[in-house]
């Protein structure tokens, strides 16, 4: 059985236990205060180990935009290297020094159970970051 686009999986899921959710999808280079308002909880499976430089910035600054002082953040991030048709991949550094006013405060392995083997030998990692700074990045904008 098939399942449905990914966010309406977990909408449904949440909605059935009877959590109030409210589940955003967007550009993470462009999130915009205004059109998101605050968030307390975000979850990256798979984008921030794929973007250059310059989107990661823009990922750490508009993240931070948008959340609130209490925010978490859960990064799922392959092993920095090399590998043909398989994003770049991240380290704790790459994480860590993204996100201004944010803090790496649990690292550990992901299960890679079912993944096919180029996957496990990528050495996926979840990274758990804190806001520690109640300021917005002057450039962080509405």
């Amino acid at each position: 059985m098939e399942h449905p686009h990914p966010r309406r999986f977990l909408q449904d899921r949440a909605c059935g236990r009877g959590d109030e959710v409210r589940f955003i999808e967007g550009d993470v280079t462009h999130l915009r205060r205004d059109e998101v308002g605050e968030t307390d909880f975000f979850l990256d499976v798979g984008c921030f180990h794929g973007l250059t430089d310059a989107q990661r910035a823009a990922m750490g600054e508009r993240l931070t935009a948008v959340a609130t002082r209490e925010a978490t953040l859960l990064v799922l991030a392959f092993r920095p290297g090399r590998r043909p048709l398989l994003p770049r991949g991240a380290s704790r550094t790459d994480v860590g020094s993204t996100f201004p006013g944010w803090a790496v405060t649990d690292e550990e392995p992901a299960d890679v159970t079912g993944m096919p083997g180029p996957l496990k030998r990528t050495a996926p990692r979840w990274y758990r970051l804190r806001r520690t700074s109640p300021t917005r990045p002057a450039t962080a904008g509405p």
